[in-house]
């Protein structure tokens, strides 16, 4: 099945695009229909990245996802976290009766469904992979659970691994997920992703990595070996609504983000008390509220109940509460303070 679909992904595009009512194709240009490879649409003249159908993996690389896809003993359900240009949802729904897309750029997902004509099997999400909402709606869609899931959206070490964190334990015995861009460590924009693996292979997770035409890609079945490891927590927020009723806090990142994320308590939470912010470099106030210095933290915790990490610096932060013997603390995901995200 893979070559068939692999060799008549031409085939595929166009009978996605078509239309009988004549709406506007989602190739506009004279550029052929053939599979087109991240690893290689680089160097094809004439590829338009934002508005052509193309497949973003290395060919080797998306073919062991299916093989590893084809090898389920159940197909019912299949999630991709990361649209891009389509060419992945193409060929993986034709395995799935239900296949869903997150994607969180509007404009190229907007416009492949307004120009694409696909059946129910097809079905796709605007909006950040972990937020409430869509984490409620993929429930929604699959019954609450998943065969397959894909995860190739946000880059960042927090993002991956509050993706997966999220969506493993929704993956059906014996089902697979796939992280894309894993084997990279000195490519800047991935190299969080390849030091999230090698968390994974600390706790013992089993996985097969290929890595032979782009930045890798990790394969990792919900076996024996694998389902009763016990993950970390989940330590990030991805709802106000999810803190508890009338806590006290301190945001640790005296920050714009920290006083982003401020704001939106103050108008979302009233019944939250925000006692301080806690830095690592600096003291003093920012916008009338304190700032305590981390070495000053053990004087302080006393008077609240929680902690509030509002830092791109999360990890190095994890690190230092925990050396402190502090556990009771949250990582506030950089799309809370989305003005579009209502949390």
């Amino acid at each position: 099945m893979i070559d068939r679909l692999i060799n008549g992904f031409a085939d595929i595009v166009k009978m996605a695009v078509s239309h009988e009512a004549g709406r506007p194709r989602v190739h506009n240009n004279d550029w052929p229909f053939e599979v087109i490879w991240g690893s290689d649409a680089h160097a094809i003249e004439g590829c338009d990245y934002h508005n052509d159908i193309y497949i973003q993996q290395g060919i080797n690389e998306f073919t062991s996802i299916l093989r590893a896809i084809e090898a389920l003993k159940e197909r019912s359900t299949g999630l991709e976290i990361g649209f891009r240009r389509g060419g992945s949802h193409l060929i993986f729904r034709e395995y799935f009766k239900k296949f869903i897309s997150v994607e969180l750029n509007p404009r190229s997902l907007l416009m492949f469904v307004q120009n694409s004509v696909l059946d129910e099997r097809s079905e796709f999400i605007i909006g950040y992979s972990t937020s409430t909402p869509v984490v409620n709606k993929v429930k929604e869609i699959v019954g609450g659970r998943l065969d397959f899931v894909f995860i190739d959206g946000d880059h960042s070490f927090e993002g991956v691994k509050s993706d997966f964190l999220t969506y493993w334990p929704l993956l059906s015995n014996d089902g697979v997920l796939a992280i894309h861009d894993v084997d990279c460590p000195h490519v800047p924009e991935v190299k969080d992703i390849y030091e999230f693996v090698q968390e994974l292979r600390q706790l013992d997770f089993s996985m097969d990595v290929v890595h032979i035409d782009y930045c890798g890609v990790a394969i990792i079945k919900k076996d024996e070996r694998n389902r009763d490891i016990k993950l970390p927590e989940n330590r990030y927020l991805t709802a106000f609504d999810s803190l508890p009723k009338n806590v006290r806090i301190c945001l640790y990142g005296a920050s714009k983000f920290g006083s982003a994320i401020r704001r939106k308590l103050e108008k979302n939470r009233k019944d939250i008390e925000i006692k301080c912010f806690i830095d690592t470099f600096k003291e003093g106030f920012e916008d009338g509220l304190s700032i305590i210095n981390v070495k000053q933290l053990d004087n302080h915790m006393y008077d609240s109940d929680m902690i509030l990490i509002t830092s791109i610096y999360s990890r190095e932060i994890e690190k230092t509460l925990i050396s402190k013997g502090i556990s009771n603390y949250k990582i506030a995901m950089p799309f809370l303070t989305d003005p579009a995200y209502g949390c």
